[in-house]
């Protein structure tokens, strides 16, 4: 694992130990810490000492992937925070009694490279899309 400078250590550590050959960076986020290999977000480690649905693991999820993973993991449910209806954030909550489990089962779909894991930030999307774009011509100067 990269070697990252944070004030705080994140919740779940032994989410890190499992990951650690994976994970390149830990952000802090929003109260939370992001957990990224490269430039995607695989999940958000999420505590809070005033209990809310949404503490306990964000995992990232592909668009359109949401009712696959939760077939494979049912205990996942949507991210109340943004709203209601589908979300590409899954939570697995700190509450459940298999807690520790299911996210040890998350962390070897994450290990096998599971195509459905990990979101690309919206800044790392437009930038790789526009380095994609075809240089411009150059044109010749004419001399007079």
């Amino acid at each position: 694992m990269a070697t990252v400078k944070i004030k705080k250590l994140p919740p779940y550590p032994f989410i890190l130990e499992e990951l650690g050959d994976i994970v390149t960076s830990i952000k802090p986020m929003f109260g939370a810490y992001g957990i990224y290999r490269e430039h995607q977000i695989l999940m958000i480690l999420r505590k809070k000492e005033k209990f809310d649905n949404d503490t306990g693991i964000w995992l990232g999820v592909v668009d359109g992937e949401q009712s696959s993973i939760k077939k494979d993991i049912p205990e996942l449910r949507d991210l109340e925070m943004f709203g209601p209806g589908p979300t590409a954030w899954q939570v697995l909550g700190e509450d459940m009694d298999n807690f520790e489990e299911v996210a040890l089962q998350i962390c070897e779909l994450i290990k096998r490279k599971d195509k459905r894991i990990g979101r690309t930030p919206k800044s790392r999307v437009k930038a790789a899309s526009s380095s994609k774009k075809k240089p411009k011509k150059q044109t010749k100067s004419r001399k007079k």
